[in-house]
This record gives C-alpha cells, structure tokens and sequence, in this order.
C-alpha cells in the first residue's frame, strides 16, 4: 500500500488466489492445469485501469479441465449399478464443462 500500486500481479504460484483488493493482489494461477492436482478453471486475469481505478475479471483459457469426482459405492450390490454411479458423480461436473472437449460420453 505504500508505494502506491493500484495492482499487484504476483507469479510462480499455480492457484487462482485474491490475496487482497485494496489495493488488489492477485496469484493469477496458471493458463492450463497441468495434471489432476491442479483442478478447476484455469486461465488469466483481464485487467483495466482507467483514472486509477481498477476493473479485474477472470477469463478461462484453458483447453482441458482436471477434476477429482468421489463416486460413492455405498449400498451397491450390482455390478450394473456402478455406471449410474459413475454417471451421477459425472453429471454436475459435465454440466458445467459445455465449453470444454465434447461431453457426448
């Protein structure tokens, strides 16, 4: 705050994180995850400053989302029953990936 900065794009940490927004202090992450440790949207922070007010918003640029799904196999007796265990899990997951890879699964 003392010199005077407006904003502060920091490096080399691959988690999205918003540190502070006065003045604002963003670890932007990475542009694309790059194994499954590193879940979520992944992309870059779009920033404008006009008369020394500054306006952020985060863009998704990545190609391909890693994510982590916990299927639960709780009370399960079929084998056949695994899939729509499977596809549950999956589904809120898939909902949200319409501008991802094909979803026709």
């Amino acid at each position: 705050m003392a010199k005077g900065y407006v904003y502060w794009a920091l490096g080399h940490v691959h988690a999205r994180e918003v540190v502070s927004e006065g003045p604002r202090v963003v670890f932007p992450g990475n542009l694309q995850g790059r194994h499954a440790n590193e879940t979520g949207a992944k992309g870059c922070e779009l920033v404008t400053v006009e008369a020394g007010r500054v306006e952020a918003e985060f863009v998704a640029l990545d190609v391909a989302r890693w994510n982590q799904v916990v299927v639960p196999l709780d009370g399960l007796d079929r084998l056949e029953a695994l899939s729509d265990a499977v596809r549950e899990a999956l589904e809120p997951v898939l909902v949200g990936a319409t501008d991802r890879a094909s979803n026709d699964y």
